[in-house]
């Protein structure tokens, strides 16, 4: 499969229409990420009669997007004028195409509420932007959403012998610390394309892609336009090398666990401590041994367990601790909230 098409813009269509179900891309900006995911699902529910779900993460990107000012869809020529947003309910806007409902916008946020709706003619959910910058007001669980909201849309109809519904998720790179990133594993995957310069993660027992384009014409283009003239700035690295901009190597390292004592876990994080006297801390996800404590990853167990052991910020700061994958490091980090 191929990364970018003749034209040098991302090949979003043969990357929708291969065989994976969950599909991740971050991506700098001006590449042909969104437009071309636009262009093939509008092509797909025509050709088909299936609809589509178009998701953000909040109301206000719903009903700023949504408009007939900012209608993402008439950015491609065939389309242009030919599609409008309206409002179904107070939490979804219907996407018509010459009049004809070809899909839905929702916020993530808003879609749990969403009741007695049938999504049986639904196949696709495209998720824009689906990664906030980090100073943007954090918002918990999100991966825990998006997960429920996939079920909802799903439903049994795999095990009626039906295709998957597909998820398709784009962003520009920016937090790192990304709690879908998270909750769907794909950090360490990430973490090894960025330093490897590979594009493309495959994991066809989970039907998982990800793609991380880092060779992009349009991006080398760009760099010679006025805005990317200007030297330095996290922006351009962001934009055009599709560097995270808040992205850390952390703490990662493989332990044997012999010189360590295992002393208490958190939902799926294991804490050991050394023998040795320099009280250094690994974490993983094995658990070998007998634990001191066991929490739960709930509001009151959160709260109880880093009242107990408020001093894990210090040594985490201190740099005492390390940590199996970059994933759980970025869970702790949340865990801490730093």
């Amino acid at each position: 499969m191929k990364m970018y098409m003749k034209n040098g813009y991302v090949n979003m269509r043969d990357i929708i229409h291969s065989l994976f179900t969950f599909i991740f891309g971050v991506g700098a900006r001006g590449i042909g990420k969104s437009y071309n995911v636009w262009e093939t699902i509008i092509d797909d529910a025509v050709a088909t009669g299936k609809k589509f779900i178009y998701l953000r993460i909040t109301e206000d990107e719903i009903d700023t997007v949504c408009t007939a000012e900012s209608n993402p869809i008439d950015d491609i020529d065939k389309y242009k004028g030919k599609t409008e947003f309206k409002p179904i309910n107070k939490h979804m806007k219907g996407i018509y195409l010459e009049e004809k409902l070809i899909g839905i916008a929702a916020s993530l946020r808003n879609f749990a509420k969403v009741r007695g709706m049938s999504f049986k003619d639904y196949n696709i959910i495209f998720f824009d932007e689906f990664i906030r910058e980090a100073h943007q007001n954090k918002l918990k669980k999100l991966g825990e959403a998006l997960k429920q909201l996939y079920e909802t849309v799903n439903r049994n109809r795999e095990l009626e012998g039906e295709p998957p519904v597909k998820l398709i998720c784009m962003s520009n790179a920016l937090d790192f610390n990304n709690d879908i990133l998270i909750e769907f594993n794909i950090i360490e995957a990430i973490r090894s394309m960025k330093r490897s310069g590979q594009e493309f993660y495959f994991s066809p027992a989970q039907s998982l892609m990800v793609i991380y384009p880092q060779r992009s014409p349009i991006s080398a283009k760009k760099k010679e336009t006025a805005l990317y003239k200007l030297e330095g700035g996290s922006y351009s690295k962001m934009a055009l090398d599709n560097e995270f901009r808040e992205f850390f190597e952390g703490n990662v390292k493989s332990c044997n666990l012999k010189g360590y004592k295992p002393m208490f876990i958190y939902g799926n994080l294991c804490f050991y401590r050394s023998i040795n006297s320099d009280r250094t801390w690994y974490v993983t996800e094995t658990r070998k041994g007998n634990f001191i404590e066991i929490y739960n990853d709930t509001h009151y167990e959160r709260i109880a367990f880093l009242k107990k052991h408020i001093r894990l910020h210090d040594y985490y700061f201190l740099g005492k601790m390390s940590f199996e994958t970059a994933k759980l490091e970025l869970e702790f980090t949340n865990l801490i909230e730093c």
